[in-house]
């Protein structure tokens, strides 16, 4: 994989997950594309359409994604849509339960890096026990919270 197709790769995986969150914009996701088509002329017309300013619905937006993106060959992806999801937190663009939970389903299909899987598996069980009174849902919502900012 050639380095800015390696790049978009990375890239695509987190804005495919931020879009399918619903913590990117169609207008952030847009701009985005028209950066990678610019230096990389291999992309797929869709990708080039959508750049271009082809309206095109959020769930075309997951097609497309997912159609057209290679998947990335490390965890770089993982960190930048760490740093994204921290600044929709931090913003409260998100709750921190429902992103815990989103990213519970990718951890057990083993679609996030080992490293982390542990702790979004601990995240759903916590929120599951609140009734149980084994911690308050600041108390879990502070933790996850800590999770997703990066050092």
């Amino acid at each position: 994989m050639s380095d800015i197709t390696k790049g978009w790769a990375t890239e695509g995986k987190m804005w495919w997950h931020c879009v399918n969150a619903g913590i990117a914009t169609d207008t952030e996701f847009r701009a985005w594309a028209t950066n990678c088509c610019m230096p990389d002329r291999a992309l797929t017309s869709q990708l080039q359409a959508i750049a271009s300013g082809a309206r095109i619905a959020p769930e075309e937006l997951l097609l497309v994604l997912a159609k057209c993106i290679p998947e990335p060959d490390d965890d770089s992806w993982w960190i930048l849509t760490k740093q994204r999801v921290s600044e929709a937190l931090v913003s409260q663009k998100i709750s921190a339960e429902y992103i815990a939970g989103y990213f519970h389903h990718f951890a057990l299909s083993a679609e996030i890096p080992a490293c982390d899987r542990e702790a979004l598996y601990q995240f759903e069980l916590e929120y599951a026990c609140l009734n149980e009174g084994f911690a308050t849902q600041a108390e879990v919502d502070s933790k996850v919270m800590r999770f997703f900012t990066m050092p």
